[in-house]
Order: structure tokens, then sequence, then C-alpha cells
């Protein structure tokens, strides 16, 4: 007879819990991250070649692997380039369906902003890190890095789910009004 007792407890442990793994992401987001709670914990910029892209299952397949990571670029089909590197605080697999990464730049040979955005894949990268290349011809020139930038994902919404920027880009704009 004891051993239903046990078998009863442990149903018991198994419902409860069963119940909490249902309640608590319902609680917090998917991911335990409530949308207000999700943040940029540091943006590397870096210049890529596309050696630094190639893995050894690539000389067997003849496919890119990008591991675990989550590759982004404005010319699919060229890896070197001057890349953003995003870490985030959570798994680029856990930010809601349907957002959006949008990244505005300065360029030293350009005062002008310009404006990259990519739709985030679902099912891809199952790290905290994203790369985001100025490949192709979005590469600037002279391969410096942005002056200045500000880094948005937006939700489906268009709503800002996080923001991030660089000093310059935070610094009050010149009066050119007298």
């Amino acid at each position: 007879m004891r051993r239903f007792g046990v078998l009863r407890r442990s149903a018991h442990f198994i419902i409860l819990g069963l119940g909490l793994s249902l309640l608590i992401p319902g609680l917090f987001g998917a991911n335990g991250l409530g949308k207000a709670n999700w943040n940029v914990g540091y943006v590397y910029r870096e210049k890529m070649s596309e050696e630094d892209f190639l893995r050894i299952s690539e000389f067997f397949t003849g496919k890119e692997n990008m591991g675990f990571h989550l590759v982004l670029r404005t010319n699919s089909e060229e890896r070197e380039g001057l890349y953003f590197i995003i870490g985030l605080n959570g798994n680029v697999n856990d930010l809601p369906k349907g957002t959006e990464l949008r990244i505005n730049y300065i360029l030293s040979d350009n005062p002008d902003p310009q404006t990259i955005s990519f739709d985030l894949p679902e099912g891809q990268g199952m790290s905290r890190e994203l790369y985001v290349g100025l490949t192709g011809e979005s590469m600037p020139l002279d391969g410096e890095p942005p002056l200045a930038w500000e880094i948005e994902f937006l939700d489906a919404e268009k709503e800002i789910l996080i923001k991030n920027q660089s000093f310059l880009w935070k610094m009050p704009q010149a009066d050119t009004a007298g």
C-alpha cells in the first residue's frame, strides 16, 4: 500500500509543477522577461571579413553555418562588412513574434542619418547576440564605424520594446537659428 501513497504524492507534485510552469510564464511574458524588462547589454562595432564567418562544417556542406547566432546583413550575399554585435539580456528567440530591428546611424563621410531595418525571423538565433552587418553597398567606404547610432526593437504594433543609443546620438543638436 505504501507504493500507491508515493505515486499519489508524486502525481500531486507533477500536477503542481505543470500548473506553475503554465502560470509563471503568463505572468512575466513567454520568456520570463516582461515587455518592459528587455534591454541591450552591449553593442560592439566591428569590421569582419568573410573568413570570420567560415566554419569547418561549411567545407562539408557548402552552406554557411551561423551556429546559435542570428546574423542579419544588408546584402545577404556578402559577408564582409561592418557589424553591430548586439547583446541582449534574453534569448533572441524569446522576442515577440513580428519584432522589427531598426538601426539609425551616421557615418563619418555623410552627416545625414541612415536607417536599416530587419524583420527578425522566427526560430533562428538561440543566443543572446545578434550580428547585424552593413555589407555590400551599405558598407562604409572608409571602413570606419558609424560615429553615432541608435538601435530600436519594435513589436508588431511598432511600439518600442528596446532602445539603445550611443553617447553621440544623444547629444543635443546645435542651435543653428541665429
